[in-house]
């Protein structure tokens, strides 16, 4: 797109120095990224000399990116034209090679979700660097970065080699590809006791408890849907995080008698959930401090992968 033609009306090399500092001034206060001057007396369409009678300077922007030219009045349409098909045919084969290694993923895809265990991965297509927004040009080095934990979705990015590292910097704790069962645990332990004060106690008082604050921390909990078949049966979490795999057990214990079911419970529900989730967390509300929290949570976390139980007292 040309924004706008300058007459030349000084020499060419004072002119080109004082062209210079006009865009190095327009690069520094951030209006444009980058530009490139095609200096010289000559046309840059025809190669013939420029004159100042006959003769412009044409700036072409591209984005943030400006390409400065000197061209006969009578070339300019035919210049900008020839750079525009240029220009397409850089970018087309270009978005080639970007399809072409994108197709590779997609085959990489499936080896990784088999060989690393995850339930899904889903490729962010895209022509642009994940990281830093910009489209891909000629020449610059690209990859693919793989983010997600085991049993879990993950997501394929591509990035510039040189945005790699800040792209793993900006990924915080509380990246859903990360996020789990013990992070819940934590959200739960620091927020249900004082969120429960003075309210009334009772199973169907925690769970929406619990509820409440999973929907404030925007993690989209399911309750009591999605039932697992088990045989001839079926179980049914009492909360869901689909997104992470996640499924959460409320169990409310008043006395020492609640002890033993609620054990079996527990063994018998993390036999079932395994079977459609990664991880599992009990959330078991003592209010009469009858649980011993490490005898009773040891053997069970310590003979079940991805399953933990947080005893709540308070």
């Amino acid at each position: 797109m040309v924004t706008e033609v300058v007459r030349i009306s000084e020499i060419y090399d004072h002119f080109w120095n004082e062209l210079e500092e006009e865009w190095t001034r327009k690069k520094r206060e951030g209006r444009i990224s980058t530009f490139i001057m095609l200096k010289g007396s000559k046309c840059a369409h025809c190669r013939y000399e420029c004159n100042l009678e006959d003769s412009m300077v044409l700036p072409i922007l591209r984005g943030g990116s400006a390409v400065i030219a000197l061209v006969h009045n009578d070339c300019a349409a035919n210049f900008l034209k020839n750079f525009t098909l240029k220009s397409e045919r850089i970018n087309l084969q270009l978005r080639q090679v970007l399809d072409e290694f994108w197709a590779e993923q997609y085959v990489k895809a499936a080896e990784t979700k088999k060989n690393l265990g995850f339930l899904e991965v889903t490729l962010m297509f895209d022509y642009r660097c994940a990281h830093c927004s910009k489209a891909f040009k000629p020449g610059d080095y690209f990859g693919a970065v793989t983010l997600g934990a085991e049993g879990k979705e993950a997501f394929v990015f591509v990035v510039h080699k040189q945005c790699t590292g800040d792209f793993f910097s900006k990924i915080n704790e509380r990246n859903p590809l990360r996020f789990g069962g013990n992070d819940v645990a934590k959200i739960v332990a620091q927020n249900l006791p004082k969120f429960l004060s003075g309210k009334q106690k009772d199973e169907a008082a925690v769970r929406n408890a619990v509820v409440y604050l999973l929907k404030k921390e925007k993690l989209d909990p399911y309750v009591e849907q999605g039932a697992v078949a088990f045989g001839q049966t079926s179980f049914k979490p009492d909360i869901t995080l689909e997104r992470y795999s996640l499924a959460i057990e409320l169990k409310y214990c008043k006395s020492k008698k609640d002890l033993s079911p609620i054990t079996n419970d527990i063994l018998s529900d993390i036999i079932a959930y395994k079977k459609d989730f990664k991880e599992i967390l009990f959330l078991v509300y003592d209010p009469s401090k009858v649980i011993d929290k490490e005898r009773f949570t040891k053997d069970i976390e310590k003979h079940s992968r991805g399953v933990q139980i947080l005893v709540l007292d308070t």
